[in-house]
């Protein structure tokens, strides 16, 4: 571990990162020539296109203090994908396993919010290791 322990810590102190980095990972990704990790997704969400402006809106009202309710943010969600594909999609979901309802509901509020409170910890993490930095204004990219 020597040899390896002083890459890690010289590298930490040149790019000043106070994070723990698990040897294990790296020698893993050192055996497999591979730096980047290997994610087994499933499907994409057919709300992928609509969440960064799901997110904006939420941090706006809450900017302003005007927080979502469950049910507000429910009854936005299910209004921007109204006569949209991602409508047919939960339509399809609806009729295949027997759902009551073909909207959006508590799971997809409570996944959201988990989103939310993960990329607000990460974010922090990221401009703590200072390899992002806060903007004024935030850039919100939507993936077409």
């Amino acid at each position: 571990y020597g040899y390896l322990t002083n890459i890690i810590k010289d590298v930490q102190h040149e790019l000043n990162i106070h994070l723990p980095v698990n040897h294990a990972t790296i020698r893993q990704r050192l055996n497999r020539k591979s730096i980047t990790t290997r994610l087994q997704c499933g499907p994409s969400s057919s709300m992928m296109k609509l969440e960064p402006l799901l997110l904006e809106f939420v941090h706006q009202c809450h900017r302003i203090r005007q927080p979502f309710t469950k049910k507000e943010f429910l009854a936005l969600a299910n209004s921007l994908i109204k006569n949209t594909d991602t409508e047919k999609v939960l339509d399809f979901k609806a009729q295949s396993f027997h759902s009551i309802s073909n909207q959006l509901g508590d799971g997809y509020w409570r996944g959201f919010h988990e989103f939310e409170s993960m990329y607000d910890g990460i974010y922090d993490i990221m401009v703590e290791a200072k390899v992002a930095k806060r903007l004024s204004t935030p850039i919100i990219c939507v993936v077409c």
